[in-house]
């Protein structure tokens, strides 16, 4: 599996001491009779299971194949549902035990002890595993750390209820309630998050209001007209459409990649964006046609006679004028000349006779952001260029 990362230890290191407190609460349970301890012991457990997901969102956030190109975040999720029903199976089983009859307290010393290194050890293993995430930023041991300070004061109402024995007042059994009503809150965060990202529902609001502010913060998008995500495992999958001022395919590429940094760079745990583009339909448009020597339409644009030059707006001609090709004499450089020569008409798009071939000027027009088609695949055209 390779070397461990600095946040994988850590998860390593919380699994040992969570399983160890775990079955020391355990023991204890068994010598001293403490429903509080047996209680405590279940929610241990939990921390163990919480670490291991964590672990294994770490390990497996690397892996990837070709069957399974969107890696296998989701194992993840499968395996914290099974385990979140378990923990309420587990937190039921502690109420009910709660509620019977015959369970006496003994050997409070050895009981309390338990309690009291349970405290510690979960406060200052939330300290360490705060401060690993913070360092290597790594948001899931950030919460599994957070977790750990609740276990804390979970031990705490432990080694109340156990010390209440040498009192008139017995509390174990309403320790054990106070502490399997935490096991059931450790449960339902899993149980509701693996449902929600294993039935694909969107990430959450702020964090797509988020993306959104970062996408129309750049003066070329003109709309963003979709915005979608979803997660899987611990991490995040987004699909952004949007419309940007340009027909160039260079400048439109450029700016998706520049999106993509700078949502990665905001957004913790973007796994892939993607991102589609459709340039802004302009009310106005300029087609370009190149004419040969008997007025019809040619495919070779250095060597054009004249160009039909016409103006659209909202799809209707306005204006119609045929211009002298200014460079078609020239030996060298023609069509970078004459790509530049329609770039200054401000033409939109070029209509050859039939499918282009990419190569010399068409990939120079291209380049500028004027479209190239064909003719036949255009809509609108002069009544006068249209085949039956």
């Amino acid at each position: 599996m390779g070397s461990m990362d600095r946040e994988e230890r850590a998860a390593l290191v919380s699994t040992g001491v969570t399983l160890g407190l775990a079955l020391l609460k355990y023991a204890a349970f068994a010598v001293s009779g403490s429903l509080a301890i047996l209680a405590d012991s279940v929610h241990s457990l939990t921390d163990t299971l919480t670490s291991l997901l964590v672990l294994l969102g770490l390990r497996i956030s690397k892996r990837k194949s070709k069957d399974f190109p969107y890696g296998f975040y989701k194992v993840e999720n499968l395996v914290a549902l099974i385990l979140s029903l378990a923990i309420f199976f587990a937190g039921f089983e502690i109420l009910k035990m709660s509620l019977e009859k015959g369970y006496q307290v003994t050997n409070i010393p050895y009981a309390a002890a338990v309690a009291f290194l349970g405290l510690l050890s979960s406060y200052f293993l939330s300290v360490y595993k705060t401060k690993v995430g913070r360092e290597t930023g790594s948001p899931s041991l950030i919460a599994d750390g957070l977790h750990s300070r609740s276990d804390a004061l979970s031990s705490a109402v432990v080694l109340v209820g156990v010390l209440s024995s040498y009192t008139s007042l017995p509390l174990d059994r309403v320790s054990a309630v106070i502490v399997a009503l935490f096991v059931f809150r450790a449960g339902w965060s899993p149980l509701k998050d693996s449902l929600r990202v294993l039935l694909d529902a969107s990430i959450e609001p702020e964090v797509l209001l988020r993306i959104q502010r970062i996408i129309l913060a750049k003066k070329s998008i003109k709309r963003l007209v979709r915005l979608t995500g979803r997660n899987s495992g611990r991490f995040r999958f987004i699909e952004a459409v949007i419309e940007v001022d340009t027909d160039s395919l260079r400048e439109a590429h450029r700016l998706s990649e520049e999106l993509e940094r700078e949502i990665k760079a905001e957004i913790p745990r973007v796994d892939r964006i993607l991102i589609h583009y459709e340039p802004v339909e302009k009310r106005k448009k300029r087609i370009a046609i190149p004419l040969d020597e008997m007025g019809e339409p040619t495919l070779h644009l250095g060597k054009a006679v004249q160009f039909r030059v016409i103006d659209y707006d909202l799809d209707r001609p306005v204006k119609d004028e045929t211009l002298e090709n200014p460079y078609r004499e020239l030996e060298k450089g023609r069509g970078r000349k004459v790509a530049e020569f329609l770039k200054d008409l401000g033409v939109d798009v070029v209509l050859l006779p039939a499918e282009p071939e990419e190569k010399g000027a068409v990939l120079i027009l291209k380049g500028e952001g004027i479209r190239v088609e064909s003719i036949a695949n255009y809509y609108p055209l002069p009544e006068d260029l249209m085949r039956e």
